[in-house]
């Protein structure tokens, strides 16, 4: 008999996921760090050699998988738009059982990151487990228990929607329920800034890509400063244009939180109350679409980098500063500051290059 099997046989079993061991609680999944995201490497069926990379996200009400690794570990292929029943999924010593997944095309969303995606693992798969995401020690944990009641210190209350997390967070004229997405690599972002004091109008100056569509988007620097639980967030940068209120990865990075769905709360641990500063945003402001041969310049922005360079809507962009826009590692915690970068095009055929400058475009 197996190890995994006998494991099975005395495990413990809670809500769809079984720990190998009762008495020791605390599991560490097996995980890949791709900039601010965590990759969970999962076994299809308890099979080792049936692996699927899964990008852990908080911000998604259901787990996703795309067709084409679904097809290679389970011999069965299961259309776009429709359903699949996941048996088993095993990570490390904790294994997940009746996952019902979404069957999406995720080839946009790995191209772009430059890195193997199998799916989406979404919030409500730890929907009876503590699930803990501890960035700076790159660790993600589960187990079995509950978070005291909120103090308003460390401990907050959640507020579902879509089987998200939310969190209440006052911006000083209002306050909002904004999610907890850690499948966003921004750090603050909400849907519209009508009613926030910003030290600017906000400037339009990239996209983002989303699961499904690319959004455009604008930023701007808050005029105060904000609390996050018990810590500061100087004058906060915001990205406008998305359509939910959201605070991604680059705030919770430096933050181990834990989220306890089962009695809706969340907690965040930091090891220094230092406030946290936001840098300048810098961007040669364009909106880009993937294709499979390059990104296709949706739009530039007036005034900024891009524009200014000659690049127009309709270029596809191959490389960047000599390395195809395919190739990048978009892996790296923080991408290198540069005050102008290099582009190569195609133009009706035709190869350009172009020297582009990087402009701070939120002070």
């Amino acid at each position: 008999m197996s190890r995994r099997l006998v494991a099975l046989l005395i495990s413990v079993w809670f809500g769809g996921i079984a720990f190998a061991n009762a008495a020791e609680r605390i599991r560490v999944l097996p995980t890949e760090r791709c900039g601010e995201f965590f990759f969970v490497q999962m076994e299809f069926a308890e099979d080792p050699e049936r692996v699927l990379s899964m990008l852990l996200d908080t911000g998604a009400s259901h787990t996703v998988i795309d067709p084409d690794p679904l097809e290679r570990v389970s011999g069965t292929r299961v259309a776009i738009g429709k359903r699949a029943r996941l048996p088993t999924l095993a990570a490390g010593e904790v294994t997940f059982s009746g996952i019902s997944a979404r069957v999406m095309s995720l080839d946009h969303l790995q191209i772009v990151l430059g890195k193997p995606l199998d799916g989406i693992l979404g919030y409500p798969a730890f929907r009876k487990v503590l699930l803990t995401m501890d960035y700076p020690n790159e660790e993600v944990r589960v187990r079995i228990g509950s978070l005291p009641s909120p103090d308003g210190k460390r401990i907050f209350r959640t507020f579902k929607e879509k089987r998200r997390p939310l969190v209440k967070l006052d911006f000083g004229t209002e306050s909002r329920l904004v999610l907890l997405d850690s499948g966003s690599f921004g750090g603050l972002l909400v849907n519209d800034s009508a009613r926030l004091r910003t030290a600017e109008e906000p400037i339009a100056f990239d996209s983002s890509l989303r699961i499904d569509r690319v959004m455009i988007r604008s930023g701007a620097r808050l005029a105060g400063d904000l609390r996050f639980g018990a810590t500061t967030l100087i004058s906060p940068t915001i990205v406008v244009g998305n359509s939910t209120d959201l605070v991604g990865a680059r705030v919770l990075r430096h933050f181990s939180v834990t989220y306890d769905q089962k009695n809706r709360r969340v907690m965040f641990e930091r090891a220094t109350q230092a406030p946290i500063e936001f840098p300048s945003v810098r961007e040669i402001g364009w909106a880009l679409r993937p294709r499979k041969r390059g990104l296709e310049v949706l739009r530039v922005f007036d005034g900024l980098g891009a524009s200014r360079a000659g690049v127009r809507p309709g270029d596809l962009v191959l490389a960047i500063d000599g390395i195809g826009v395919y190739d990048r590692d978009l892996c790296d915690h923080e991408p290198e500051k540069r005050s102008q970068v290099q582009l190569t095009v195609e133009r009706a055929g035709r190869r350009i290059d172009f020297d582009v400058a990087v402009d701070v475009v939120v002070p």
